[in-house]
C-alpha cells in the first residue's frame, strides 16, 4: 500500500513526538541524506522555558522515522526542480508542522569527493 506524502509527514510527527519525553512547545528535526547515510539532528523546546533538549529515540522508533524520511525522498525529489538533500521539519506542540527542503550543493560535493577518494 503506497502512503501519501501527508501520510508520511504525520508518521514523522508521531516519531518525533515519541522521541520526546516531556510537555514541549516545538521540535525541530533536521536531516542530512546522501545516498548511502542520512544524519538526524535536531531537538525541542520545553514549554517551561528551559534549555533546548534532544530527541531520545527508541531503536525501533528511529528506524521508522529514518524509513519515513527515504520514502518522502523518493516521492518528492524528482527532478532537478525539486532536489533536496537538506530537510527541515519544524513541528509545534499543536500539531500544525512546516516542511522546508533544501538543495545543499556544498554537501553533495563533499560526498561525491569522499566517493572517489573511497572508490
Amino acid at each position: 500500500m503506497s502512503r501519501s506524502i501527508d501520510d508520511i509527514y504525520l508518521s514523522i510527527s508521531h516519531m518525533l513526538v515519541k522521541g520526546i519525553e516531556t510537555p514541549f512547545s516545538e521540535a525541530v528535526l533536521e536531516v542530512e541524506l546522501h545516498a548511502l547515510a542520512m544524519k538526524l539532528s535536531g531537538g525541542y523546546l520545553l514549554q517551561n522555558g528551559n534549555e533546548p533538549a534532544s530527541f531520545r529515540f527508541i531503536k525501533e522508533h528511529k528506524k521508522i522515522l529514518m524509513n519515513d524520511i527515504v520514502e518522502l525522498h523518493l516521492k518528492t525529489d524528482l527532478d532537478e526542480k525539486s532536489r533536496w538533500n537538506r530537510l527541515n521539519y519544524n513541528l509545534q506542540s499543536d500539531g500544525q508542522y512546516k516542511v522546508e527542503f533544501e538543495w545543499d550543493q556544498a554537501l553533495a560535493d563533499e560526498i561525491e569527493y569522499i566517493r572517489t577518494q573511497i572508490a
